[in-house]
């Protein structure tokens, strides 16, 4: 390997330095790392813990909306009632369950719960696609066979968690 000298690349500060092409990037993302980087921070995790808490609620939702004919029918079949009693549950137990245990403990049960939801998951969406949905419309054999194998396999991870606790 051939060792090419490189110029010395100006820092962000420098009054007149080149900023075309990727130093203007560069500059730029240091620049507003130095000023917000406390907000950045913040925003990044609260960004991700709202996509989390809407896409657990909205999923929770979907199954209790397609799974129950007596959760349809509940307050006019309004899904939306449906929706905000299951995210005003799961805000409180999240208040809760920050009481009851250090935040890598409450990470490591969300992951392994994550599993089993995926086997519920699997598993309910199978049941939908070939005993609601018209026989033209059911997905193929390879289809079915693949959520079975997505249920075996967050199964088998399930599994050994529990079993790693006994």
């Amino acid at each position: 390997m051939v060792d090419v000298p490189h110029p010395p690349r100006p820092r962000p500060a420098d009054p007149g330095a080149d900023v075309r092409g990727v130093m203007l990037f560069e500059r730029l993302g240091r620049l507003v790392v130095r000023r917000y980087r406390w907000f950045l921070g913040a925003w990044v995790l609260l960004k991700t813990q709202l996509d989390q808490m809407e896409g657990m609620v909205r999923s929770l939702t979907d199954i209790l909306w397609t799974g129950s004919s007596r959760v349809r029918s509940w307050r006019g079949g309004d899904v939306r009632l449906v929706y905000y009693s299951v995210l005003a549950a799961v805000v409180l137990w999240g208040i809760i369950a920050l009481r009851l245990a250090q935040p890598i403990v409450l990470l490591q049960i969300g992951a392994n719960v994550a599993g089993v939801v995926f086997i519920i998951t699997s598993l309910h969406l199978l049941y939908i696609n070939t005993r609601l949905l018209p026989p033209a419309l059911r997905p193929p054999m390879w289809g079915r066979a693949a959520l079975v194998f997505m249920a075996a396999f967050y199964g088998f991870f399930s599994f050994l968690s529990v079993s790693s606790l006994l």
